[in-house]
């Protein structure tokens, strides 16, 4: 198998392994969708199951540093890119 192989597959098309053995396989087309719903109602879905307001998830990572720092040994500060972490800003995405 080479890059070539890789770059050159059709739309819908995939190499495999399966066990020692190297296939090609062809996925079938997707049927249109028309219930638009569904959409909706997953997104609601993982809205309520996942969905945390900003203060609860600040509060819980404040809580989880005091802990491990309780049995870790402090770290200084670090920065990525010259941005120090604290200066990343979440928004919330309200359902």
């Amino acid at each position: 198998m080479s890059a070539e192989d890789l770059t050159t597959l059709a739309p819908r098309e995939a190499i495999a392994r399966i066990g020692n053995d190297v296939v090609r396989i062809k996925t079938p087309s997707l049927t249109e969708i028309h219930d638009t719903s569904m959409s909706a109602r997953v997104k609601e879905l993982s809205y309520e199951r996942y969905y945390k307001p900003v203060h609860e998830v600040r509060d819980a990572v404040r809580k989880r540093i005091k802990t491990s720092a309780k049995c870790a040994p402090a770290r200084q500060s670090r920065s990525r890119g010259g941005i120090s972490m604290k200066e990343f800003q979440y928004d919330e995405f309200p359902f």
